[in-house]
């Protein structure tokens, strides 16, 4: 592409790199659309996103609520539980896979035992081998690696909303 690096160094000082890249003649990035062929029509959807890592889950739900779905934040399986047992009917629960105490994977059967209308969608960022030391999966329920694109989370929860 025509960059360089360049590295200067010295004892005791540290390092210095440059990094040259060639501007980009006439390509302007634009933001991908949630959804280029289909807009997501129950937007009155509620959806509570659980993450045990605070910056992470507020973050999704930010992004949740941007795609026009109400949505809530919860910091573990156990508030997501009392959440649901309280009342409160989500259309939609999407939660990390590894978590302290309950992990994702036994949230996702216990919702599936106890709320099988309430569809599920797990995330993480670590990769199958780490998952599968916290359980085995449960058939028929997606998966989507962490980092996600507005873009990507929106086309996940639109397809299982549209699920019958």
């Amino acid at each position: 592409y025509g960059g360089h690096i360049h590295a200067d160094s010295a004892p005791g000082k540290g390092a210095l790199f440059t990094v040259m890249l060639p501007v980009r003649d006439g390509v302007e990035e634009k933001p991908e659309p949630v959804s280029s062929k289909k807009r997501i029509v129950d937007t009155k959807a509620k959806v509570i996103v659980v993450e045990d890592d605070r910056a992470i889950g507020v973050l999704t739900a930010k992004i949740v609520a941007r795609l026009g779905f109400e949505s809530k934040y919860v910091g573990s399986a156990k508030e997501t539980l009392d959440l649901i047992e309280a009342g409160y009917d989500p259309d939609l629960v999407i939660t990390d896979v590894v978590m302290p105490e309950i992990n994702g994977l036994e949230l996702t059967a216990m919702i599936r035992y106890k709320y099988p209308h309430i569809r599920i969608l797990m995330m993480s960022g670590y990769d199958q081998n780490m998952i599968s030391k916290q359980g085995e999966r449960v058939p028929g329920v997606p998966f989507m690696a962490k980092p996600f694109t507005r873009a990507e989370l929106g086309h996940q929860i639109a397809q299982l909303l549209e699920q019958e």
